[in-house]
């Protein structure tokens, strides 16, 4: 499902009119939205609940770290759920379509985004059962390890999605009103490879 802001998002008559009246100031607000949507679901996901919705837990601190023993980590990590992926997240403005969408950044972050949100599962095969029962963890009868679904996207667009148009409304009477300075300028330009709704 792509991931498109645009004016007729919930646009209110005002909000249509001053996107007529002023594009300039219009085309800024849908830029800031780009980047506070971005900016809000990289937060849903380091909050560990994304729209509120808590993440399934993780495997317990000691299991992890004897699973990295059984494959020769030696280094104690925190893993948390999807972890630096969130940094893969951004958004991207279509002077076309007068729209931004928001997404991954990458075709690898698409892929594993994916995944993480749908959850999967791995084979376990004879060389990790026996790495794993050198540290003491048995995996008799059991033919995969299962990390469950953790929903990321659909919680915070269900949590963002009615307040879009209202933060552009407020963006929009800021600058006509001579807050927020002067023209934007953009430091990086972004390409969005995979949308999110």
């Amino acid at each position: 499902m792509p991931v498109k802001i645009e004016y007729l998002d919930s646009a209110s008559p005002w909000l249509e009119w001053a996107a007529k009246e002023y594009p300039h100031y219009a085309t800024r607000a849908l830029k800031s939205a780009g980047y506070w949507v971005s900016s809000e679901i990289k937060k849903g996901i380091k909050s560990g609940a994304p729209g509120g919705q808590r993440y399934s837990p993780t495997l317990p601190t000691q299991t992890r770290q004897l699973i990295d023993m059984a494959f020769g980590k030696k280094e104690k990590k925190d893993y948390p759920i999807l972890g630096r992926l969130r940094n893969a997240i951004g958004y991207e403005y279509e002077k076309n379509n007068n729209a931004v969408r928001v997404g991954w950044l990458s075709i690898s972050a698409v892929r594993l985004g994916k995944r993480l949100e749908d959850g999967f599962t791995t084979k376990v095969t004879a060389k990790m059962r026996k790495a794993l029962a050198a540290v003491g963890l048995g995996m008799s009868g059991k033919s995969f390890f299962r990390a469950p679904p953790r929903p990321t996207i659909e919680p915070m667009y269900n949590a963002l999605h009615k307040r879009i148009a209202p933060y552009m409304e407020k963006k929009i009477w800021e600058y006509i009103n001579g807050a927020g300075g002067g023209p934007a300028t953009t430091r990086r330009k972004y390409i969005v490879k995979g949308d999110f709704w």
